[in-house]
């Protein structure tokens, strides 16, 4: 909030609906950053972290680029491939078993012309689900593919298998860890304001949020939104433990993170787990 809000203040008020809650962005952010980080990276690196072969996540294990951006896509148009143009990638330095999801969050983050994201050539937002329907797109690319090449019998199958909701909550998630790293780190170091974005429009290797202000707008306004919606409804990222436990974890970090210094007559909060369920002490569960 110190670093970007008088950087961005003019800005947001200018830019953004009325409803759009900048100020407290960051502090919201943070109650969810372990969460989505989670969520969108749950394989391990270094070593197996378990989701390889069990768990929610592992049907929807592949190859990912990892830095899908503009500057690591090449296309050339050739009469040879579907729609008329052959697609190339460089740099995989971050390449490995992960969600599509992400990479497809990437693009929309990172890649997007402004008119793609649902803004005019004015710079004003014209359409609110112009990001969805790119989300929709993806969706519909991805189980063709998946049945086309054999992980599914059919479309439908694929449909049934690996989910539309799925998709957007993996994308929720992506998106909010994205932007975790973009007004986290990336915005800090480049000291990013209005004029530094203007600055840099003609750059082919920056990211869109770091050389167009509607790009920059629009990733405020998305994370806000998913914010919104995350924090008020129960499990909507997706937890290790919450299917087994039928537990609310994600509510628990929140409380523990948000209301230890509300005083309720209880100095300490704990979280034990049994055979059968995790156990929560502390006074804010009434």
């Amino acid at each position: 909030r110190d670093i970007h809000l008088p950087n961005f203040e003019k800005a947001f008020t200018a830019e953004l609906p009325k409803d759009v809650e900048y100020a407290s962005l960051g502090d919201r952010l943070q109650e969810v950053a372990v969460s989505v980080g989670g969520e969108s990276h749950p394989f391990g690196l270094d070593a197996p972290s378990g989701g390889e072969s069990e768990g929610w996540a592992a049907r929807w294990r592949t190859v990912i680029h990892g830095d899908a951006k503009s500057a690591n896509i090449f296309l050339r148009e050739t009469p040879d491939e579907k729609d008329g143009w052959e697609v190339g990638l460089i740099d995989f330095q971050w390449m490995g078993f992960g969600l599509g999801a992400v990479d497809a969050a990437h693009v929309l983050c990172a890649s997007c012309d402004p008119e793609a994201l649902g803004y005019d050539e004015t710079g004003k937002i014209v359409d609110e689900r112009a990001g969805s329907a790119l989300l929709d797109h993806y969706y519909s690319e991805l189980i063709t593919a998946l049945a086309t090449n054999g992980a599914a019998a059919s479309v439908e199958e694929a449909a049934a298998t690996w989910t539309r909701e799925e998709v957007q909550k993996q994308y929720e998630a992506a998106v909010l860890d994205m932007c975790r790293v973009v007004f986290g780190y990336q915005w800090v170091r480049v000291k990013a304001s209005p004029e530094t974005l203007a600055a840099n429009f003609d750059s082919m290797n920056r990211n869109s949020y770091n050389k167009s202000l509607p790009n920059a707008m629009w990733l405020v306004r998305e994370c806000d939104a998913l914010l919104k919606l995350i924090l008020s409804t129960p499990n909507r990222i997706t937890d290790k433990y919450a299917d087994d436990f039928d537990v609310n974890f994600r509510k628990i970090r929140h409380k523990l993170g948000r209301l230890a210094d509300i005083v309720d007559g209880e100095g300490s909060y704990m979280v034990s787990f049994s055979d059968t369920k995790p156990e929560v002490s502390g006074g804010w569960q009434s």
